[in-house]
């Protein structure tokens, strides 16, 4: 199991070796992480461009977990 993460936007390997982008950022001081999608349905310029999405709804005060 492992993360690599490139600003906002990283990627998860599970246990199983399965890989998914992931948005990570804070919220009220506390880490959160929110799946993208596979890697295998995903470009990493669409991960980017959706975990900027996220950030600006974080940004603009809501919970991008709860999207």
């Amino acid at each position: 199991m492992g993360w690599k993460c490139w600003g906002n936007t990283g990627v998860r390997v599970t246990a199983s070796g399965a890989k998914s982008f992931v948005f990570e950022s804070k919220l009220n001081r506390t880490n959160i992480r929110r799946t993208i999608g596979d890697v295998r349905s995903w470009t990493i310029e669409a991960a980017r461009a959706e975990a900027n999405r996220l950030r600006v709804e974080l940004d603009g005060g809501n919970d991008p977990r709860e999207l």
